[in-house]
């Protein structure tokens, strides 16, 4: 296996851990939050130019693929930090961050290759 390969499928263990983990949950609070109305969630939203009310109606993964367009989208890098880390918390933030800004077709690409 090459060395860009191993490089890939530890990035993409990264992230299963991450979802593994309380990635998915804790978006999907902020989701819910944010489909009700609540101030700092739909904020948030707003910032990122997303609609809580129409991710509920997708699964987690592309919610999570949603998230990973809206923060690759936003060209303010304050902004974007702002928003991952009030969708997700702090530490999540730290750790899917890097991997959101690539986008969900990097996300995609990427759990293919590893297959």
């Amino acid at each position: 296996m090459t060395r860009f390969l191993k490089k890939k499928k530890r990035k993409l263990g990264k992230l299963q851990r991450l979802l593994e983990n309380g990635l998915i949950g804790q978006y999907a609070q902020m989701i819910k939050a944010g489909a009700e109305g609540q101030k700092t969630a739909s904020e948030a939203f707003k910032t990122l130019g997303m609609d809580a009310k129409a991710l509920l109606k997708l699964s987690p993964e592309e919610q999570i693929y949603a998230l990973a367009d809206a923060t690759q989208k936003l060209e303010n890098p304050t902004l974007r930090t702002a928003a991952i880390s009030t969708m997700l918390g702090e530490d999540l933030a730290k750790k899917a961050g890097p991997m959101l800004i690539l986008g969900a077709q990097y996300m995609k690409d990427m759990a293919e290759q590893a297959e």
